[in-house]
């Protein structure tokens, strides 16, 4: 990314015949983002919050998902995951619902400093704070609603975060929904 701007910038001062010395090949540009971005994800699932900083900071997507980099959960998290066994396909969840769903605040964060779009809906219709009214993991959905979740969001059944809080009996995310920023009003949109 920062050669682009480089060759961009020569072109601008020199014209096209400086920047045609400094030919970027779009393949190579291709390959180091696919390979920041996996990064990204083998970092979240090593709990390497220093890795997820440097890729970040390398340019990689806070939003890229496993479908998009051709990978699969096992390929990131290992073949004994128990994601593995669940009855849904994760593969084409934002990093950021990876974050959320295994927890990690701090990887939330990260992320969300990174430009991870909050509101994101995975192939199901759900966000972030779906899945973390799912889990019960109060203290991120705090955090994703201080950072413009909407609670109003819906998935491809029409349910709300509450409403997955309701299905799994997460009676503090249930309150916290109620008392947040959950009543009507205007969506915040990504």
């Amino acid at each position: 990314m920062k050669r682009l701007l480089m060759i961009l910038t020569i072109m601008a001062l020199c014209g096209p015949a400086a920047a045609m010395a400094q030919r970027v090949d779009p393949e190579v540009l291709l390959a180091r983002q696919t390979s920041v971005d996996q990064g990204l994800f083998f970092a979240l699932a090593r709990n390497d919050i220093a890795g997820m900083v440097t890729m970040r900071d390398q340019g990689a997507n806070p939003n890229v998902s496993l479908a998009v980099l051709g990978l699969k959960v096992g390929d990131i998290f290992g073949q004994e995951t128990p994601i593995l066994d669940q009855p849904f396909d994760p593969t084409g969840w934002p990093i950021l619902h990876w974050a959320v769903y295994l927890g990690n605040l701090d990887a939330v964060k990260v992320l969300l400093r990174s430009g991870a779009r909050v509101n994101t809906p995975d192939i199901y219709g759900a966000t972030a704070l779906h899945w973390s009214a799912w889990g019960g993991r109060h203290t991120i959905a705090k955090h994703l609603l201080n950072n413009g979740a909407s609670c109003r969001a819906m998935d491809i059944k029409r349910r709300t975060a509450k409403d997955w809080a309701i299905m799994m009996g997460q009676n503090d995310m249930i309150r916290l929904l109620d008392a947040r920023t959950c009543k009507p009003g205007p969506i915040r949109d990504s």
